[in-house]
């Protein structure tokens, strides 16, 4: 099986332990001296199976991106619900804690340093935080360096809405296995490789082989040549449904497409007899020289702002 064939196949991002096998070979990874120490994704029980079984030396991490919806989802339960069941499994005074519990996890996973015992120390201070109660909490939070600081939120006063926002946080992946989220890692550039490659292999048309191959090269070619190109200008402007969306978006330069050139100059050396189909690889690494070094982490993708409780 070629890696075409399990991109081909992952219809659920599910992919069978076998197929794992085969990517990793077909990726010549190891020929190329490409050491992986951490590989980050969307919590695929099968990648995390392959890496805990043959891979000993790489650690095994989930994004961010997904646990902050997970940690939505959570607290959203306990936040609201039908009146019946208030003070047993929801709070009023949970109601305002969503987003600011969320950002509070992004804050500990960004600055636990790599330590689990630091990062479940701040998932734990979370409900000491809207008790007013700041002893333990990092000497840079505003609730620490600001002399007259005051909950921008909702006081927890009640000790059943603080025990149910505690047992919430507690049920979180990230509580449970701490060491996948201390290095605070995404799925920016997979993610961004997808919607790049989802313009030239449609998921709603189905092609030949060759043609499936042939787009999909294009599709590599584009991401590569754009992937962090240069930013002209900034936009501010606010969304209805997302009020807490603060940070400019950013406004890329256009891109060049230099590749399709490169491509037909070679085509037509090809046609002229100036270069041989054997020629034709070495021709494209030589127009298309990349930079081989580790993409550094990028931004949280979703440009939460800090939160005001921080």
């Amino acid at each position: 099986m070629s890696i075409i064939d399990a991109i081909a196949e992952e219809k659920s991002k599910t992919i069978p332990f076998d197929n794992v096998k085969n990517v990793q070979m077909n990726c010549h990874l190891e020929s190329k001296t490409v050491n992986v120490r951490c590989h980050s994704h969307d919590r695929n029980s099968s990648i995390s199976s392959f890496i805990e079984k043959d891979k000993h030396n790489v650690i095994d991490c989930l994004d961010t991106w997904h646990a902050g919806k997970e940690v939505r989802k959570a607290i959203t339960k306990v936040a609201k619900g039908a009146k019946k069941n208030h003070g047993v499994l929801w709070h009023r005074e949970l109601a305002d804690k969503v987003a600011g519990v969320k950002t509070h996890t992004y804050w500990a996973m960004k600055n636990c340093e790599g330590s689990t015992q630091r990062f479940i120390a701040s998932l734990d201070n979370i409900v000491n935080h809207y008790q007013n109660n700041h002893q333990w909490y990092h000497p840079t939070s505003r609730c620490k360096t600001e002399p007259y600081y005051t909950l921008s939120r909702t006081m927890i006063r009640d000790d059943i809405a603080a025990g149910l926002l505690k047992k919430a946080i507690k049920s979180l992946c990230m509580y449970k296995k701490p060491e996948k989220y201390i290095h605070c890692l995404n799925t920016h550039y997979i993610e961004s490789f997808r919607n790049t490659l989802l313009l030239y292999v449609d998921k709603r048309v189905h092609y030949g082989e060759k043609t499936y191959e042939i787009r999909t090269g294009l599709g590599v070619l584009d991401w590569n040549e754009h992937v962090d190109r240069p930013v002209s200008s900034e936009k501010v402007f606010r969304r209805a449904a997302q009020t807490r969306n603060r940070a400019p978006e950013r406004v890329l330069k256009p891109k060049t497409y230099s590749f399709v050139r490169n491509l037909w100059d070679i085509y037509c050396n090809f046609l002229t007899g100036d270069i041989q189909p054997f020629n034709i690889c070495d021709n494209i690494q030589e127009n298309n020289v990349e930079d081989d070094s580790i993409l550094q982490e990028s931004e949280d993708s979703e440009n939460e702002e800090s939160d005001d409780d921080i």
